[in-house]
């Protein structure tokens, strides 16, 4: 008995947390994501239960199990779909409650342990009027929410009872102004938004007078109700010298409305554009001049010039062929960024970002996301010894970089590294991950605390330090790698360009080279074997620890310099310079 009373008082706490989030003000993407996924608990709570009664017949029956699953199932696609009215929603959903009890009483007929004699029946009397009762109120409220007419008038009946007949029968109904509203726009004017209540689109169009249209939407049972309160909401635009401020009014409206608000500029004038605190969607296109957007929900720009600096947006950011500096501070939901003609700085935590296509110098600091930055050339004019792309302050972070025409730096915690394609320098520390390079044409530098690093066509002058693994294919300049505590594996099939350096605390140290090329041999290894194989100018002995040896030819060739404290050293032949060229 009290572990039921405890299951039915957590049900009820899941749902109160789930109505407290869900009227919260709270602007955190967190808070948006809890009250869109707030009902997974209770499914998670019903599959629990049902558990439960599967393992020990605790609860004595799976009903209650699978009506809270169904309960939870149904509320997080009211979430996803944003259904609002409670008359639709049970409409909807009824079949899948009548469906989940009639399933938990069968269940429970066929695996009770009681005696045939003690137990209840599948359909008995009392379930009969419950399946009745559920499908009777479900084909009532499909029927009622079908019928414009018949709800109307249910809602007059009801309507005296504090708004309650809108909550359960009433629907967004959006209403339409009877014509743009003209508003004069002065050169270079600043357009000005304060805690404005819905979405906001401002694009450049092919006219003379710049306009504002105000869409809204009331929740109403019906038209005609809906069009009476659409009466009391005013946009105001009020202009000066150089701002034109747009406000929305509706001090006596207390119903739930939201607006969309469709402003047209002339595309050749300059705006810029500052908003501030907008509950829904910002979208911008064709416009020049600056903008700055701070506490929207997702944010659009397309084909946009000027500076965009977006701040604490709720949702999504997406921009696209931009010209002009990007500032997107503190973003949750991720950001799709292509086409961009000037610098970007990115500060983010949380979701999944892709940036491609961009031309200018990126600064990203992230934290538990993904980044995936492709496509970056510097600019005409950009110092060659400057950093192109720095991600000085990774996180929990997986980061992607390919296709870089300059350098690239990175610092990094507990985060993923992977960069292909880089014509510049590189430098990466990370720490407790894996860093992963791919054709790269410039100076490396890398350092992995508690990492493996694999290196794959590299041509620049390299060196790796790392306290696992370390894995080098192809390296055209010199080679210096260091491990405390893994096994380094070097593999080339060309001349060596400069000295070869390998250092290896503990673990074992492989390298692989052309039988054909020249170069000096000097390896030593504390507690471990020394071995050679395919190079005949190099014979060693069984047991020995250390050879400094030069092939009759060697000349000033490169010098290959192996140690090893605790750990085998290997050097294999593996076959020609030449032959591997060709292929």
């Amino acid at each position: 008995m009290l572990k039921r009373v405890a299951t039915f008082l957590l049900g009820v706490a899941l749902i109160g947390l789930g109505v407290f989030f869900f009227r919260a003000s709270e602007q955190a993407y967190a808070v948006q994501m809890l009250k869109t996924f707030w009902p997974l608990f209770l499914v998670l709570a019903g599959l629990v239960r049902l558990a439960g009664y599967a393992i020990d017949r605790h609860p004595r029956s799976p009903v209650g199990s699978l009506l809270l699953t169904t309960l939870g199932g149904s509320l997080l696609a009211i979430n996803l779909r944003g259904e609002t009215s409670l008359t639709a929603i049970i409409g909807r959903y009824w079949f899948w409650f009548l469906l989940a009890f009639v399933m938990g009483r069968v269940l429970r007929q066929y695996t009770a342990t009681a005696p045939l004699s003690k137990q209840a029946r599948a359909l008995s009397p009392g379930a009969i009027f419950v399946m009745l009762l559920i499908a009777g109120t479900g084909l009532s409220a499909n029927y009622v929410s079908r019928n414009n007419q018949l709800l109307a008038r249910v809602n007059e009946r009801i309507s005296a009872i504090g708004g309650v007949g809108e909550y359960v029968l009433g629907n967004p109904i959006r209403v339409d102004d009877e014509a743009p509203q003209p508003f004069k726009l002065p050169a270079n004017a600043r357009l000005l938004f304060n805690t404005f209540n819905g979405d906001i689109e401002i694009r450049g169009a092919a006219t003379a007078q710049a306009t504002a249209k105000l869409i809204k939407h009331i929740r109403a049972s019906s038209e005609e109700k809906a069009r009476d309160i659409a009466r009391q909401i005013h946009l105001q635009i009020a202009a000066n010298a150089s701002t034109v401020q747009f406000v929305l009014n509706a001090e006596r409206v207390k119903e739930t409305y939201s607006t969309s608000l469709l402003i047209e500029l002339p595309t050749q004038q300059t705006a810029n554009i500052e908003i501030n605190e907008a509950s829904g969607a910002v979208k911008l296109a064709d416009l020049r001049g600056e903008q700055l957007l701070r506490n929207c929900g997702s944010v659009s720009s397309a084909r946009n010039r000027g500076a965009l600096t977006v701040e604490d947006p709720r949702g999504r950011v997406e921009v696209a062929q931009h010209e002009g500096d990007l500032t997107l501070n503190n973003l949750r939901a991720g950001a799709s960024l292509s086409e961009i003609k000037g610098k970007l700085v990115l500060r983010a935590e949380g979701g999944a970002y892709q940036i491609k296509q961009l031309t200018g110098a990126v600064r990203a600091s992230i934290a538990n996301s993904r980044l995936e930055l492709r496509e970056v050339q510097a600019p005409v004019g950009f110092p060659a010894a400057e950093n192109l792309v720095t991600l000085d302050e990774l996180s929990n972070t997986r980061a992607s970089v390919s296709n870089l025409t300059g350098n690239l730096l990175v610092k990094a915690n507990h985060s993923r590294v992977e960069a292909e394609g880089v014509n510049g320098d590189v430098q990466i520390a990370t720490t407790n991950e894996s860093i992963k390079l791919t054709r790269c044409n410039g100076a490396v530098h890398v350092t992995a605390e508690n990492g493996a690093v694999t290196a794959v066509d590299l041509k620049g002058a390299i060196q790796i330090e790392a306290t696992r693994d370390i894995a080098v294919q192809n390296f055209a300049g010199s080679l210096s790698v260091k491990s405390r505590n893994g096994k380094i594996t070097l593999t080339h099939n060309d001349e060596l360009a400069g000295d070869l350096t390998a250092s290896n605390e503990n673990g074992q140290t492989r390298l692989s080279l052309p039988r054909d090329i020249l170069f000096r041999l000097d390896a030593s290894t504390t507690s471990g074997r020394l071995r050679a194989r395919g190079f005949e100018w190099l014979a060693l002995e069984r047991n020995q620890k250390s050879v400094n040896a030069n092939p009759p030819t060697a000349g000033a060739a490169p010098l290959v310099s192996l140690r090893s404290a605790s750990g085998d050293i290997e050097l294999q032949a593996a076959g020609l310079a030449l032959a591997s060229n060709e292929e």
